[in-house]
């Protein structure tokens, strides 16, 4: 899980891995990861061209999830894959202020 706020972003990178945890080389992808938000209103994506990296940005407080799926094996034969991770938002607290000022006439 990651802890962020509304005024911060998080680079995600997935990286495959065989069964034992082993990473493997990205080219084992076959096609452009797919991600997705299961709340944008908590956390939105700018995902990379490639798929494999995106920017979780914090919209809102809360939780969301952002789940990642890809297929591995070959274009033939592809085996979906998945992957996912929890984002916890909290609201930016103020911290300082700032005045501006405007002309009034009389």
């Amino acid at each position: 899980m990651i802890n962020i706020t509304t005024t911060q972003k998080v680079n995600l990178v997935i990286v495959p891995e065989d069964v034992l945890g082993h990473v493997v080389p990205n080219s084992t992808i076959t096609g452009v990861p797919l991600w997705n938000s299961s709340n944008v209103n908590v956390s939105s994506l700018v995902v990379a061209a490639d798929g494999f990296s995106a920017y979780a940005f914090g919209t809102g407080a809360g939780t969301a999830t952002i789940n990642i799926i890809a297929n591995a094996g070959t274009v033939a034969a592809p085996v979906q894959i998945t992957g996912s991770i929890e984002i916890t938002v909290g609201q930016a607290s103020a911290a300082r202020l700032s005045v501006s000022a405007s002309i009034v006439t009389q």
